[in-house]
């Protein structure tokens, strides 16, 4: 269990810290409400992913995001959660293999893409970045069978 717990936490500080230092995105669509609450966080499910797993896969970012929620919750004593999250499907995929759908599509960017695994990174969750440090990374990629195979309920 400690191993799937350092998976989250490492996912927890990767979007914590990728929220907070990319202006571009709060400026846009992320907001902070008075008590710490990250509202709008934006994560894109790719196309290129198999539609029959959308459930599952949205199931996932459901745990994980809550309870990466309560981890920056306690962590940092109270400042900071997750308040909303807008998890976007491709348009092409018919509501029946996702099991939920609100019916509008969001058309913002995403903070967050879930992916299928790349040779560099594996399976693990990774930033992308087209700059260099001290500039705020482009995207948190989360590959779809990290969500799936670890147990993060």
């Amino acid at each position: 269990m400690a191993f799937h717990k350092h998976k989250l936490k490492f996912l927890t500080f990767l979007t914590i810290l990728s929220l907070v230092t990319c202006e571009h995105w709060s400026g846009d669509q992320l907001s902070v409400s008075e008590d710490g609450g990250y509202g709008d966080v934006v994560i894109r499910i790719s196309d290129s992913l198999d539609m029959n797993k959308c459930s599952q896969i949205i199931n996932s970012l459901k745990s994980l995001m809550t309870l990466s929620s309560a981890s920056l919750h306690q962590a940092l004593f109270g400042r900071v959660y997750f308040r909303s999250v807008v998890i976007m499907i491709p348009p092409e995929w018919p509501a029946s293999v996702c099991g939920e759908v609100s019916g509008d599509h969001y058309s913002g960017a995403a903070s967050v893409t879930v992916t299928s695994g790349d040779v560099f990174h594996g399976y693990y969750p990774h930033t992308a970045r087209s700059e260099g440090c001290g500039v705020p990374g482009d995207m948190i990629m989360v590959p779809h069978m990290w969500l799936t195979t670890n147990n993060v309920t």
